[in-house]
């Protein structure tokens, strides 16, 4: 068997030669996915979506972390990502506190505002 490519993906790198060799090659965040949860004043159409940021926190971003403790991205193998998006009349004025993840160098919590916000 050849391999005259490399191929990547998400979670692994595999390069062969004419020896026909096959190696994998696993990065730190190999297994790691975004668990995105929107954040929007009109939550129609989105989910898991929360009206405020507060809202989000408290229910971990909606993210399913089956077996693993509540708040453990390292054990869930998960980003926690808020979106903050669409349209917005009235400001989210209430104040965020992160507390109870946890998190790794791969396994993150990320908060950003969509230009559409």
């Amino acid at each position: 068997m050849k391999f005259n490519k490399s191929q990547v993906n998400r979670h692994t790198k595999w390069a062969g030669s004419a020896l026909g060799v096959l190696i994998l090659l696993y990065s730190a965040n190999a297994f790691a996915d975004d668990a995105i949860g929107y954040v929007r004043e009109n939550c129609s159409g989105y989910s898991p979506c929360y009206a405020s940021l507060s809202a989000w926190e408290a229910a971990y971003g909606g993210i399913n972390f089956g077996t693993c403790t509540v708040g453990n991205l390292v054990c869930a193998g998960k980003n926690a990502v808020a979106q903050i998006d669409g349209a917005w009349v009235n400001s989210d004025t209430t104040p965020v506190i992160i507390n109870g993840w946890t998190t790794g160098t791969s396994n993150y919590i990320k908060i950003y505002t969509s230009p559409a916000a």
